[in-house]
């Protein structure tokens, strides 16, 4: 599969392993799709963060599988290491413009979008009576 470009005929016959690997597309280096044992499959791009050898690799998520077709995927890949051969870091950038949380900040979050939907609004104001005491 080493010479082959990455088509919808090439994803359907990838199949689920025990352990994550990659499939690379022979025409754009950097271009791959990876496949997951839970069997989600994404296009990824990877490149070197900045110039020389000691520069960090990264992988950028382009989308998933049969949210866009191969040649979509494709077309953000040039554009994506269009960016960086034009010195920037688009994986950084992303990472930057999410923020950082504080652990405080992660614990009102978790307990909001995680913990609400599970427990009943009655033993919620118990724990919150419970804390404030």
């Amino acid at each position: 599969m080493a010479d082959q470009r990455i088509t919808k005929r090439l994803i359907d016959g990838l199949k689920v392993q025990s352990r994550e690997y990659t499939t690379w597309d022979a025409k754009l280096p950097g271009f791959g799709v990876r496949v997951r044992p839970s069997g989600a499959m994404s296009y990824i791009v990877v490149y070197r963060a900045g110039s020389g050898r000691g520069a960090p690799f990264r992988r950028f998520t382009v989308a998933g599988v049969g949210k866009v077709t191969p040649d979509e995927a494709r077309q953000r890949a040039k554009v994506i290491l269009g960016a960086v051969a034009d010195g920037r870091d688009p994986a950084g950038d992303k990472t930057s413009e999410r923020g950082v949380l504080t652990i405080s900040e992660l614990a009102d979050r978790f307990m909001v979008e995680h913990v609400s939907r599970n427990v009943s609004a009655a033993l919620l104001r118990s724990i919150s009576t419970y804390s404030t005491s």
